[in-house]
């Protein structure tokens, strides 16, 4: 799904890491890992709200759920669409054109990998945290860490 330029950026990402912050080669693939496609936020967005949508939304309930302007959703879900992890059923013709949006499977396996590796991104990060941090962490949330995909595959 990413092309070579996004590729190529998150190779740089992950050796400025690795030369600086974090020196885990697991983390390290985990980076790599990290779809730029789902990586934007309102991207990122109409994702999370798309997996809760099993019979999909349509382009006003996204707009309204993602509270993202005609435009700016319209170019992300287009985004969405061209790499193949949203479907678009269009209805109706003209001003009248209803637009409803699923996540297909192969949008769901992608998105759960990118969930994860963000998790094991997540987790070095705070490993790597002084223990006074991860405890203000701890104290804050009342968890020690939290499972981003759960919920994805129910």
């Amino acid at each position: 799904m990413a092309s070579r330029s996004n590729d190529k950026q998150s190779h740089e990402a992950a050796k400025e890491l690795s030369q600086g912050q974090v020196k885990s080669s697991t983390t390290l693939a985990a980076l790599e890992e990290l779809d730029r496609v789902f990586h934007e936020k309102a991207r990122l967005g109409i994702m999370t709200t798309m997996v809760g949508a099993s019979d999909g939304l349509n382009f006003n309930e996204l707009k309204q759920l993602c509270d993202l302007t005609d435009g700016n959703l319209n170019r992300h879900l287009k985004v969405l669409v061209d790499v193949g992890v949203l479907s678009v059923k269009k209805t109706g013709q003209g001003r009248k054109t209803n637009s409803m949006y699923r996540m297909t499977a192969k949008g769901r396996d992608a998105f759960e990998k990118y969930l994860s590796a963000l998790e094991t991104v997540l987790r070095a990060a705070q490993q790597s945290q002084s223990p006074a941090v991860q405890d203000s962490h701890k104290v804050e949330t009342g968890k020690s860490s939290s499972k981003l995909t759960r919920g994805l595959t129910s």
